[in-house]
């Protein structure tokens, strides 16, 4: 038999799972075929692609009661197709990615960042250089997203590239987010400091903790002088601003100066 005899006999069977099986509630099978499709080097007909996206995908983003139910159950082995299929075909699922993204739910963008963290974070080492760069394409075009829970998506997707050894690639945007979102966070600085540590040098991070205080006491200090020379007989209570502010403000003039040998960045 020859490849285009049995291609005529073998598509079939994928149109099969595409157009049948992805729209059954079965756990099964997918994930083999997409294994095998990689180890053989036979790729998924470029037509059938953006079915098996779109099924996977609204099985992590929808609304619905049933869908929710049913993705919970088997939300491990759709992750594990999704890094499956990044890892064939990237840019075909980046681009879908993005235009998941562009879609006004919050709902959907979270989801999609959640896929994307799963990929940038998995140890599967036949994941190319061009998957992550493909993904973190993506997750910079959303850096005005305002949503705060697409916001908390995009930091931990910021922590989970550092912790995966992408420091390089997020070193000038994911600083600049980082230091934004501490201006708007309600949130103890402690988990700010956890993010905080992963993308600065690990020189500089037992720094925190005393750059806070530092911050704190000087502005505590300018404060009651200034109070004092305006009004020597009267005290009056001043809000500080909160420590994750303070380090906010310190972190903006510095966005470019993270480099170690820039002499700023020592200042």
């Amino acid at each position: 038999m020859t490849e285009d005899q049995f291609a005529l006999k073998l598509f079939p069977v994928y149109r099969y799972f595409v157009t049948v099986w992805l729209r059954n509630n079965t756990p099964e099978v997918l994930r083999q075929i997409l294994e095998m499709s990689f180890i053989t080097n036979s790729p998924v007909p470029q037509m059938q692609l953006h079915t098996i996206f779109t099924e996977l995908h609204v099985q992590v983003c929808s609304r619905d009661p049933t869908q929710q139910r049913f993705s919970s159950q088997n939300l491990a082995e759709i992750v594990h197709c999704f890094i499956a299929l990044a890892r064939s075909y990237p840019k075909e699922l980046m681009q879908f990615f993005l235009s998941q993204m562009e879609m006004s739910k919050e709902a959907v963008r979270v989801g999609t960042l959640a896929l994307i963290g799963t990929v940038v974070s998995t140890d599967e080492p036949r994941m190319s250089i061009r998957t992550i760069s493909l993904a973190i394409q993506v997750v910079k075009n959303t850096l005005s997203d305002t949503w705060s829970k697409v916001r908390m998506a995009m930091l931990r997707i910021i922590g989970q590239l550092a912790l995966s050894g992408f420091q390089d690639r997020i070193k000038g945007w994911g600083l600049k987010y980082v230091s934004v979102q501490l201006t708007f966070s309600t949130y103890k600085l402690g988990f700010w400091g956890r993010v905080l540590c992963c993308i600065m040098e690990t020189d500089y991070t037992e720094a925190l903790t005393p750059i806070c205080g530092g911050l704190t006491n000087l502005a505590e200090n300018q404060l009651h002088a200034k109070d004092e020379q305006a009004n020597a007989s009267k005290s009056r209570h001043v809000d500080l601003p909160a420590p994750q502010k303070l380090l906010a403000r310190l972190l903006h003039p510095l966005q470019g100066c993270s480099d170690p040998g820039n002499p700023r960045s020592s200042a």
